[in-house]
Order: C-alpha cells, then structure tokens, then sequence
C-alpha cells in the first residue's frame, strides 16, 4: 500500500479539511500554473486559492465559499505539512 504523506486533519469555519504533503509531481503542476490566477488569487494568502485543492480536500467551489480568516488557517496548515514546498517557493521568488 502506498503511504499517502504526512496529512494533518483541521477545522476550518464549520468544514473539516485534510491537509496533505504534496508530491513531486504535484509540486510541478502547482508552479505550471504559476500566473494562470486572477487577482485575489495572487494577493490574498501566500498560496493561490486554486492550489489548496491540491494541498487539501477542498473543492474548487468550498475554497470560494470560505471567508479569508478560514482560508488563513488552513493555509497555516499546509504550510505546515509542506515546509520544503514553502521554502522552495521562498527561494524560487529570491531570484
């Protein structure tokens, strides 16, 4: 059985949400779609809204229904499970 990464279970507004360590290949199509978001997308949190489907169990249609205190911790949570990402995209926006 494959192991599925570290993961970590959070409560965000009324929404239980699992965060997960992204893969390699996830970490590639993330910055694939580096400037494909819109502006709140860019400006809001330190990740696009559109990639925490991939860091979570969000849909596409439950991070749009969040509030931006919501979306904060959860965000603090991915960080959290994908510390190497983070500091790769610190190093990658250094440049």
């Amino acid at each position: 059985m494959a192991s599925l990464g570290k993961t970590k279970t959070i409560g965000a507004g009324d929404i239980e949400v699992t965060v997960r360590e992204v893969t390699v290949a996830g970490v590639r199509s993330i910055l694939a779609r580096a400037g494909t978001g819109d502006v709140v997308d860019e400006l809001l949190l330190d990740v696009r809204l559109q990639d925490l489907v991939d860091f979570t169990s969000l849909t596409a249609e439950q991070v749009e229904q969040m509030r931006p205190s919501d979306l904060a911790v959860v965000v603090e949570a991915c960080k959290e499970v994908n510390p190497d990402f983070f500091a790769m995209l610190a190093k990658a926006y250094k440049v």
